[in-house]
C-alpha cells in the first residue's frame, strides 16, 4: 500500500522504492506506518534521493544488510579503461551480428587509439573534461572522431549499467555541438575523370582489368561491390545486375547498408563490359579477377597496385579507384538525370548524400563536357 512518493507498507513495515542505476530498488526501514515512522521515512527518502542525484549515494551506508549491497559494490574496486576496452574488444569480436568490416574497424579503434589515449585512466577517474578536451585538440574530422569513440561509449554504458561507474561522462555532453566545431571534410578530394582522362585509361588498360575500370566508370558500385560480384546476380538479357554483396578481405559480406542492396539497369557501356569479361568466366562464379593470379580479389588493395601503374603510364594525374564511382556519378549529374535515379544507382537512401557529395556538378549543370551519350 502506497503511503507517500517511494514509500509505501509492506507488511509490518514500511519501505522505500526507489530506482539506482536504472535498477528498481525495495528497501525495508523497518520503520512502523505511525505519524513518527512516516516522517523518518521521508527523511530518509530524501536523503536516498538527493545523494543519488549528486552521485555522493552509497548503498552500504544506507542498507549494510541489504543484498543490493553485492549489486553495487563494484564501483569500489579499481578498473583501468584499458582492461574495460579489451573487454569491449573481446565482446564486439564473439558477437556474429557484427559484420567483419565492424568487427575490425573496432579493434583499430580500440588498439591504435583508445587505449593508448585513454587506457591509463582509471574509469572512476575518468570525466567529461578529459573527453571533451580530447575532441577539442584531435586533429580528426567530426565524422571520424563520432565513429572511434564508439567502442568509449558503448563500454562506459557497459561500465554504468554494471554499477562500476555513477555517471557516464558520455550523458553529460551535447556530443553535437561539440563536435560542430571540428572540420566536417576530410583531405580527399572529389576528383573525377573527364572523358579525356577515361578514354586514354581505357585505352591503355587492356583485358579483365579493362573491363574492370570501364564496369566502374560506366555502372557506380563501389570497388568492393565490384569485385563481389558474381554472374548469378547478372542479367545480361535484360540489362541489369543484382548487388548484394562487398568484398572485405577475401570474404563475401552484406552491402554497406540496406539500401546498398539493390538492383540497377546497365548502361550500355557498363553492359559492354560485362559482355566482353563473358570470355573470362571461371568455376569461382565471381565475374572480375586479378589478371595476374586468375583468381577473384581479395581486397582493394591488389587493384590499388594495378591502378596506380596503370595511371602513371598514362601521365594521368592520380586518383584513387574510388574516383571511377565519383566519376559515374558526376557523369549523370551534369547530363541532368533524375537526382533520385542516381541516389537509388549508388545505394544511398536518399538524395542527401548525392547533393553533399556532388553539389559542385549539379551547380555547373551540363558545363563538365561529359558525353551526352555516356
Amino acid at each position: 500500500m502506497k503511503i507517500d512518493k517511494n514509500i509505501e507498507l509492506h507488511g509490518n513495515y514500511l519501505r522505500l522504492t526507489f530506482m539506482y542505476k536504472k535498477v528498481k530498488c525495495n528497501e525495508c526501514l523497518y520503520l512502523e506506518n505511525d505519524k513518527k515512522g512516516i516522517k523518518r521515512a521521508k527523511e530518509i527518502r530524501d536523503d536516498v534521493l538527493s545523494d543519488i542525484r549528486r552521485g555522493t549515494f552509497k548503498y552500504e551506508a544506507y542498507f549494510p544488510n541489504s543484498n543490493k549491497v553485492k549489486v553495487f559494490d563494484a564501483k569500489s574496486k579499481s578498473y583501468l579503461l584499458m582492461h574495460l576496452l579489451l573487454e569491449q574488444k573481446e565482446k564486439v569480436l564473439n558477437n556474429n551480428n557484427f559484420a567483419v568490416s565492424t568487427k575490425k574497424d573496432y579493434v583499430r579503434f580500440i588498439d591504435n587509439l583508445l587505449i593508448p589515449t585513454f587506457g591509463k585512466y582509471e574509469v572512476t577517474n575518468f570525466n567529461k573534461k578529459l573527453l571533451i578536451s580530447w575532441v577539442e585538440h584531435s586533429n580528426l574530422t567530426a565524422k571520424a572522431i563520432r565513429t572511434a569513440i564508439t567502442p568509449l561509449r558503448n563500454t562506459l554504458i557497459d561500465a554504468s549499467h554494471d554499477g562500476i561507474i555513477d555517471v557516464n561522462p558520455f550523458e553529460q555532453i551535447d556530443m553535437r555541438r561539440l563536435l560542430s566545431t571540428k572540420r566536417k571534410e576530410t583531405s580527399y578530394k572529389i576528383k573525377p575523370f573527364n572523358e579525356d582522362e577515361k578514354n586514354r585509361i581505357l585505352e591503355s588498360a587492356s583485358g579483365e582489368f579493362k573491363n574492370l575500370i570501364k564496369f566502374g566508370f560506366y555502372s557506380g558500385l563501389r570497388t568492393g561491390e565490384m569485385l563481389a560480384l558474381k554472374w548469378e546476380n547478372v542479367d545480361l538479357q535484360n540489362k541489369k545486375i543484382h548487388v548484394k554483396h562487398t568484398m572485405q578481405d577475401g570474404n563475401l559480406q552484406s552491402t554497406k547498408t540496406k539500401e546498398s542492396t539493390r538492383t540497377i539497369y546497365l548502361l550500355e557501356k557498363a553492359l559492354e563490359s560485362l559482355e566482353e569479361q563473358k570470355k573470362y568466366i571461371t568455376d569461382d562464379g565471381f565475374v572480375f579477377h586479378n589478371p595476374n593470379t586468375g583468381k577473384y580479389w581479395p581486397k582493394t588493395d591488389a587493384v590499388r597496385k594495378q591502378w596506380i601503374s596503370l595511371l602513371k603510364s598514362t601521365d594521368i594525374e592520380y586518383r584513387n579507384f574510388y574516383q571511377t564511382r565519383h566519376t559515374f556519378a558526376s557523369m549523370l549529374i551534369t547530363n541532368n538525370e533524375n537526382i533520385h535515379k542516381i541516389a537509388k544507382y549508388l545505394g544511398h537512401k536518399d538524395t542527401t548524400m548525392v547533393t553533399k557529395i556532388y553539389g559542385k556538378y549539379i551547380e555547373e549543370g551540363e558545363s563538365h563536357g561529359f558525353n551526352p551519350n555516356y
